[in-house]
């Protein structure tokens, strides 16, 4: 039987910890309880090459690290065989304390104690808002909290206080949600501390100080959200600015109210000013991509489109030429579809891979003296996962998970330019409306650019082809089809498979809600799902037209898809209180 001292100081905090997790859990752990834990952890991780990882001796600031200066003394007194069983338990303790409190941070973790810790490590000082997500169960519901991003000042950096894991919608981030960040680890990059400096000071600030600082988190709960979110909440504040320094004006000037419009009037006209230069920028990638491409379609002509069309869209292909611009070469092989808005102004370029089956292009892309380096990141990857328990192979680092990243996005079929906003535009409105698109009777929505591109290469007549870029229909587009075709018959003609079905469904309950009342659906023939396998004799302008006059009313399209076993969600149905029997 061997017995140990601790320090007073070093007791009061285990006791203090210890208190507060058992009354949390219904436990009943001392000291001399954990003690079995805390010496096992030190035998399966205590050993030099682990403690040159957990590197005790960096970063010290005066006497802050005072304790865990003496614990270095001691390690290196193994190295001598200079240390007593007293030193190897008050170390074991002292180790094993951290990965002790981070479990029990995880356990206790909720969106106010979340907040205190995004405030102390300055994460939402430009204010952040609180989002309520739900799966389709009252008893599955998620509080996420959205700030700018610390790394890249992205406008949709989400927090989920739940599991503590953060992710950016930036691509290019390093936060970005494919890499698994969590908030510790988001303070590693930013603040550049220890990982046991960190669990130490969210400890303290959400967990042993959780009731003193109760006044601020109604102060963080209080606070005004500035600029963040999307274009939609953007366009939001604005409105709401705007109609705050309108309202301001017709009152009785005072000093206060001089005050408060001026700061509106700034949050203003910065909100403006970050939204030009985002425009600037983005307009300038935009045209760098176009400038390095060349007029080259033998993939698009095999597939029976015609030349002096994808002339006239600015259609264009990027090969294998080396540039300096990074979203170039991350597009090359592919078939490039510029998108501009209803005004004409180009916001974006959808590149689609020449190469069309998933494996293929990935065995490809392997060969590409540019795409090399990211592979080899996602084998590094692959074996590290596959022998972790050997430890055969270096855990990845956050550069090498960063470029798997790139060639997960580099591997899709399709890729956006920076900044592109799909939802928000419909490609090929701009051809309609410089026309006069109020002699418009029908408007066609498909989900590809290339079927948008194939149909608009008929030239129908009062029809108007529109894509979505996807199989979804956003507010923004149905606001579009609303401004310019308001009263014409909207032809849904997704493609012919599950998520094609579904998104057809989902955008007639949409469109009937925004008071759309002539809603049809395309069926396409036996062995196609959409317009881009249309080829050969299905290709004739005759062919096209009479697959347009075959068109379905709601009820006979569901009955037909039930029947070809493409409608699998059922409540789909019921649910929109549209289907009847």
């Amino acid at each position: 039987m061997f017995t140990f001292r601790l320090n007073l100081k070093t007791k009061e905090v285990y006791e203090d910890m210890l208190k507060l997790y058992n009354e949390h859990f219904s436990t009943k752990f001392t000291i001399t309880s954990i003690l079995p834990y805390a010496v096992d952890h030190f035998i399966k991780y205590g050993n030099m090459k682990y403690l040159k990882h957990y590197n005790l001796i960096k970063n010290y600031h005066n006497q802050e690290f005072l304790l865990e200066k003496e614990l270095y003394i001691q390690v290196k007194k193994l190295q001598n065989n200079d240390i007593t069983l007293q030193d190897i338990l008050n170390y074991a303790l002292n180790l094993y304390i951290v990965p002790f409190k981070a479990g029990f941070i995880k356990k206790s973790i909720n969106l106010n104690r979340m907040l205190l810790i995004l405030n102390h490590f300055h994460f939402i000082t430009n204010g952040y808002k609180i989002k309520q997500a739900s799966r389709g169960s009252s008893e599955y519901e998620t509080e996420f909290i959205i700030t700018n991003c610390p790394l890249c000042s992205h406008d949709s950096f989400y927090v989920n206080p739940d599991n503590m894991q953060v992710g950016c919608y930036k691509d290019k981030c390093k936060a970005n949600f494919s890499n698994n960040l969590d908030v510790i680890g988001l303070i590693q990059i930013t603040h550049k501390q220890r990982y046991p400096d960190i669990i130490n000071t969210i400890y303290d600030v959400a967990i042993n100080n959780y009731k003193d600082n109760l006044p601020k988190i109604e102060k963080l709960q209080t606070g005004i959200v500035k600029n963040i979110g999307r274009k939609k909440s953007i366009r939001t504040r604005v409105e709401e600015l705007e109609k705050l320094i309108k309202a301001s004006l017709s009152e009785e000037t005072t000093a206060d109210l001089n005050t408060e419009v001026s700061e509106l009037k700034k949050e203003l006209d910065e909100i403006i000013k970050k939204e030009n230069k985002e425009k600037k920028y983005i307009n300038i990638k935009n045209h760098i991509l176009m400038r390095n491409g060349i007029k080259k379609y033998d993939y698009l002509l095999e597939k029976g489109f015609k030349k002096d069309v994808l002339e006239e869209l600015d259609i264009f292909y990027l090969g294998e030429n080396i540039t300096k611009d990074y979203q170039t070469n991350s597009m090359r092989y592919r078939i490039c579809f510029p998108v501009y808005s209803a005004t004409g102004e180009l916001v974006g370029i959808q590149a689609r891979s020449i190469i069309d089956d998933d494996n293929s292009r990935s065995e490809f892309l392997k060969e590409d003296c540019l795409f090399k380096v990211y592979w080899g990141a996602v084998t590094k990857i692959s074996l590290y996962e596959r022998y972790s328990d050997a430890r055969l192979y270096p855990e990845p680092t956050l550069e090498d998970k960063y470029s798997a990243q790139i060639w997960k996005k580099i591997n899709n079929k399709l890729l956006n330019s920076c900044g592109f906003n799909k939802s928000e535009h419909l490609y090929l409105l701009n051809r309609y409306v410089e026309k006069n698109h109020k002699e418009t009777t029908r408007v066609i929505i498909v989900e590809g650019l290339k079927d948008a591109v194939k149909l608009y290469s008929y030239n129908l007549n009062s029809t108007a082809v529109v894509s979505s870029m996807g199989c979804s229909l956003s507010d923004e587009q149905i606001e579009l089809l609303k401004e310019y075709f308001p009263g014409a018959e909207i032809i849904l003609g997704y493609d012919q498979d599950y998520s094609g079905v579904e998104g057809n469904i989902k955008a007639y309950n949409k469109l009937t809600d925004a008071g759309f009342n002539k809603i049809t659906f395309l069926q396409y023939p036996s062995g196609t799902k959409d317009f881009g396998d249309f080829t050969g004799d299905m290709g004739t302008r005759t062919y096209i037209v009479d697959v347009l006059k075959n068109r379905k009313p709601f009820n006979i399209y569901i009955m037909d898809m039930i029947k070809l076993g493409l409608l699998l969600d059922k409540q789909l149905l019921f649910s929109s209180k549209r289907f009847t029997l």
